[in-house]
């Protein structure tokens, strides 16, 4: 990502060096104090410009037929992780187990929230990030996971039935 700042009157500035993004607050008549939605708002234009320089990228890729290295892939964020060919299935299972480990109705959740965020505005995405977590506090497996936190423990969350998580 080419180095650049734009929106300097704005109260949260944006410059990216390198692949590193940097938003820095800007209110030194306000000791950087941000009401709520002007934050929100704030960082939601910085966040959509983010995801237009990524989708551009994805696009060069996609329309050019451009290969590039694992490494390459790895630095602008198009996969998560390198691992060696190798250690490819350990890894896949660990990572698997890890995810299984986690509690069931929360992992619902969650992929709901991602799918339904590829179509909304941030500010929807959170509320309804919200909604969601008033409504685990309300769970089995939320009082499973107090439980095992009061009594220094790994939760062990109940069975899942197939193709739900």
């Amino acid at each position: 990502m080419p180095e650049r700042s734009f929106m300097h009157d704005h109260p949260i500035l944006f410059e990216t060096r390198g692949d590193v993004a940097w938003l820095t607050l800007n209110r030194p008549d306000t000791r950087n104090a941000l009401s709520g939605e002007e934050m929100f708002s704030t960082f939601e234009q910085y966040f959509e410009r983010l995801n237009d320089d990524m989708n551009v990228r994805t696009a060069e890729l996609a329309l050019t037929g451009d290969t590039i290295r694992a490494d390459q892939a790895l630095c602008i964020g198009l996969v998560s992780r390198v691992v060696a060919p190798v250690n490819l299935h350990d890894e896949a299972l660990a990572l698997a187990n890890r995810i299984a480990a986690k509690p069931p109705e929360a992992l619902r959740w969650t992929k709901r929230l991602l799918q339904e965020a590829r179509d909304t505005t941030l500010d929807e995405a959170l509320k309804s990030a919200a909604r969601f977590q008033g409504l685990a506090h309300h769970t089995a497996d939320h009082a499973k996971a107090m439980a095992a936190f009061f009594e220094k423990r790994v939760p062990v969350f109940g069975p899942r039935g197939r193709g739900h998580v």
